[in-house]
């Protein structure tokens, strides 16, 4: 009928970022406490002060510790408590959240987990870079892990 229909190609990005401090030590993490340090998704935003839509997340464990877990996801970067103990942010710091996205357990592939969240439509706007930060907070007991680099989490985003 002469009509002409464009559809908008999505801009559907893959941020893989691996933990950097995880405890390998004796003391085992208690429900609550937090995962690593913080993670940094870089290129979040096409431009300074951008934004987009979270549309999944993946956190793979090397390790094969990690039950249900909880991935705080902040605007900006924020102080955390320290890996292995109780997860804390200060109000100022609560404020910069974007999401807090529940994986509520792992399924077990052998010698490794996976978790995920699939169809989220969290939109977000980053504050004053181009990056999202994340924290993970385990909500059950685990034992320690093997390396450092255990943790691998994976956001999906589609930048505007």
């Amino acid at each position: 009928a002469g009509q002409l229909y464009v559809l908008a190609q999505r801009d559907l990005s893959r941020i893989s970022v691996t933990s950097t401090a995880l405890t390998i030590a004796t003391t085992t993490y208690s429900a609550g406490d937090q995962v690593g340090t913080l993670f940094t998704f870089a290129n979040a935003a096409r431009t300074t002060g951008g934004g987009g839509t979270i549309v999944g997340i993946t956190l793979i464990d090397s390790g094969d510790v990690l039950g249900a877990v909880d991935v705080a996801v902040f605007d900006s970067s924020v102080t955390l408590a320290a890996d292995n103990a109780a997860f804390a942010i200060s109000d100022a710091d609560a404020n910069k959240a974007v999401a807090l996205i529940q994986l509520s357990g792992s399924v077990d592939i052998g010698s490794n987990r996976i978790a995920q969240a699939t169809n989220l439509a969290v939109p977000y706007v980053c504050n004053g870079g181009t990056s999202l930060f994340g924290a993970v907070i385990t909500r059950s007991n685990n034992a320690v892990f093997a390396a450092n680099t255990d943790i691998q989490l994976v956001l999906y985003v589609e930048r505007y």
